[in-house]
């Protein structure tokens, strides 16, 4: 893990704590079907959104050449890797706390933090 994806994983911890993002299921990114306006975001979600290397257009993000449509439940493998350094089963872990396991984002926050060196990093 380099210094960069460290920094990465720490704006993404301090934005799933921001409270500036409603946490939703099952999606990257949903706009509520009941007011059509309230945008909902999985914790990969709220990566995407923060993330210089993913831009939301329209229905998608685009992931360095690839695109996801926001209802797609993963962002591509190889920018999980290259953008948090983190393994893809960290991934998974995270789908699974946020959709089936129901932890909040601030909790989803801790078990990130507690995934990042404790050490310096090159």
């Amino acid at each position: 893990m380099t210094k960069e994806h460290v920094e990465n994983v720490r704006k993404w911890i301090e934005a799933l704590r921001s409270g500036k993002y409603e946490q939703g299921q099952n999606k990257l990114f949903d706009i509520c079907c009941f007011d059509d306006v309230t945008a909902r975001y999985c914790c990969l979600g709220v990566l995407a959104e923060i993330s210089p290397n993913a831009t939301k257009r329209a229905s998608s993000y685009k992931f360095i050449g690839s695109w996801q449509l926001y209802n797609t439940l993963l962002i591509p493998d190889d920018w999980w890797i290259s953008n948090t350094g983190l393994a893809l089963t960290n991934m998974y872990h995270c789908i699974d706390l946020n959709d089936r396991d129901g932890y909040t984002f601030k909790q989803i926050a801790d078990y990130l933090e507690a995934q990042l060196p404790l050490t310096s990093v090159s």
